[in-house]
């Protein structure tokens, strides 16, 4: 019962200690279990590829009835109707480009 309580504390310590610190553990949770609601593909499949990366203001824009997304000089793009609401608690946009397609993309609520 002690080991068992042990362990539970352990946890619980580690939690606290990652919890607000851990942006890149942390903010890909939100991704797990998304899908694009026109394609119904997965967004995020969790792999360590980064498949869904967060996307500084600069990198990415409204083109109309899309919108693009600039990574390591290719720019994608989605149609505008397939974007979701980004949850990143930072208020970022994000991407998720998985085999050469951008498969899926989150607009903060004030962009």
């Amino acid at each position: 019962m002690l080991e068992r309580i042990m362990k539970i504390l352990a946890w619980l310590s580690l939690l606290l200690i990652l919890g607000p610190g851990a942006d890149p553990a942390w903010a890909h949770e939100w991704f797990t279990g998304t899908q694009n609601p026109k394609t119904l593909w997965s967004c995020c499949y969790g792999g360590p590829s980064g498949d869904c990366q967060a996307v500084d203001e600069a990198d990415w824009w409204r083109d109309g009835a899309e919108y693009k997304v600039r990574k390591d000089g290719v720019i994608y793009s989605i149609p505008a109707d397939q974007a979701q609401a980004s949850l990143d608690p930072q208020g970022r946009a994000a991407a998720c480009i998985m085999a050469g397609v951008l498969r899926c993309f989150f607009v903060p609520l004030n962009g």
